[in-house]
């Protein structure tokens, strides 16, 4: 009975309450989702897109850890933020040494990407999975357009 999800809402066109039961996937941590092989495939098509585009590997961890591992929504977003850090500094480290750095911008916009990252966590814990998935489907949208137009 815990994994059922029970909605109840009113119809106006049928003058009256309606009921829909349906079972909830539930994640369990310590059964296998994927084979060993798919998790470094995964990684290594995470890593290619962020260390050849330098960022942006979170737009496809993400939906990899929803599809193919079956992570829950904010479990996959708050183990995106685990999986890009390590990322983050090998890139960062290559580029530093490539001498592709502009500090001065990269401290400023700095300031602001912690004070983001602190909001963002805070309405991860809060915001419902329905409306995690359309807000992060539509920044994907509108990132893809851009780059299209």
């Amino acid at each position: 009975m815990k994994n059922l999800k029970v909605k109840r809402e009113y119809n106006s066109q049928l003058d009256g309450i309606e009921w829909e039961i349906s079972n909830i996937q539930v994640y369990d941590a310590n059964k296998p989702n994927s084979s060993i092989w798919i998790k470094l495939l995964m990684g290594a098509i995470i890593g290619f897109v962020n260390g050849f585009w330098g960022g942006g590997g979170g737009m496809v961890c993400v939906p990899l850890l929803t599809q193919v591992i079956k992570l829950p929504e904010k479990k996959a977003h708050a183990t995106t933020l685990l999986i890009m850090l390590p990322l983050s500094i090998v890139s960062l480290v290559i580029y530093i040494i490539r001498g592709s750095m502009a500090w001065l911008d990269a401290l400023k916009i700095g300031v602001g990407f912690v004070a983001g990252g602190i909001v963002g966590a805070y309405l991860l814990k809060v915001i419902s999975n329905i409306w995690l998935s359309i807000v992060f489907s539509l920044i994907i949208i509108a990132g893809g357009l851009k780059m299209i137009l």
